[in-house]
């Protein structure tokens, strides 16, 4: 199963549903929707990983990533 990427708005904050594999063969899609947000303008974001089966340490590695762009963005 792939990783499969939703946004959403709840109370002015953009929610990031993440379901399925994050693995280094499903690429960084999650970091990608994480930056397309920031470039928006966007400084309130969650990940929500609720629907996600696996991790790997590229997948960690991605989530890592989206926290410091966020961070650097407040």
């Amino acid at each position: 199963m792939n990783v499969k990427i939703n946004t959403r708005q709840v109370d002015g904050i953009t929610i990031v549903d993440v379901s399925g594999r994050m693995t280094q063969a499903a690429g960084s899609a999650g970091l990608r929707a994480v930056r397309e947000l920031i470039g928006k303008g966007e400084n309130r974001i969650l990940l929500n990983l609720a629907d996600v089966s696996y991790i790997d340490s590229s997948g960690i590695g991605d989530i890592v990533h989206a926290w410091n762009m966020t961070s650097n963005k407040v």
